[in-house]
């Protein structure tokens, strides 16, 4: 059960992976099963699109929770090349959950060591990444394997859990979520990390759920694709 895991999840993947789809998916479903505050910082300062903070207001007025990050708000497409102190909102209530979106280059990344290091305790963190098996850069079990030693390396924090979000979006079939299972399975067995979550579309979750690795989020509408066709 997601409401589990440890205090503060780092959620990073690699670009066009859907970790800032998973980050609000694991946020509203987190929400809908605790009555503590519920903090989520966007942290992705290289990519403009598919922001966590696009949805602050939905989140906000729906679910309670608050998005931290950037002192811009919603728009999305406003840049900033530094983070609002209010990130630190989070790491300070100890009784809250904590969820940090990260990008995961290495810009992206080095914003753990530099701002969390001192604040987030080694028992405190589950640090999840996640995998689209349909993506060219993360497709086989040793790109996978060598992205996760990046992330560790850069981030100077350490991957405890994989994700499969293995999708062609609103063409994902079953088979492309099996694919995913039977890589990121390669890749738990080589680095001795769990495949914690699926993602799975609700009109998927019945053919699949027997034969996945990991505790299925169901998706029942993308919450960064509400425009696109």
């Amino acid at each position: 059960m997601l409401i589990n895991d440890k205090r503060v999840r780092i959620i990073t993947g690699y670009f066009g992976s859907g970790k800032s789809e998973f980050s609000l998916q694991y946020a509203t479903k987190l929400a809908n099963n605790t009555d503590k505050t519920i903090y989520l910082a966007d942290l992705d300062i290289v990519n403009v699109y598919f922001r966590s903070r696009e949805r602050s207001k939905l989140l906000k007025e729906k679910y309670g929770i608050e998005v931290l990050g950037n002192i811009f708000g919603e728009k999305a497409l406003t840049e900033a090349p530094h983070l609002s102190a209010n990130v630190y909102k989070g790491t300070a209530d100890k009784n809250s959950h904590y969820i940090l979106d990260l990008a995961g280059s290495d810009q992206g990344l080095r914003i753990l060591p530099s701002m969390f290091k001192n604040t987030v305790d080694d028992d405190e963190y589950d640090f999840f990444c996640v995998i689209n098996c349909n993506r060219n850069e993360t497709m086989e079990a040793n790109q996978i394997v060598d992205y996760i030693q990046f992330v560790n390396n850069y981030s100077k924090f350490q991957i405890s859990g994989l994700v499969n979000n293995t999708n062609l979006i609103r063409e994902t079939a079953k088979e492309d979520i099996l694919k995913g299972n039977t890589i990121l399975s390669e890749v738990s067995e080589k680095l001795n990390v769990p495949i914690k979550y699926v993602m799975v579309p609700s009109n998927l979750v019945e053919e699949v759920k027997d034969e996945v690795s990991g505790e299925i989020i169901e998706i029942e509408e993308l919450l960064l694709r509400e425009d696109w066709q």
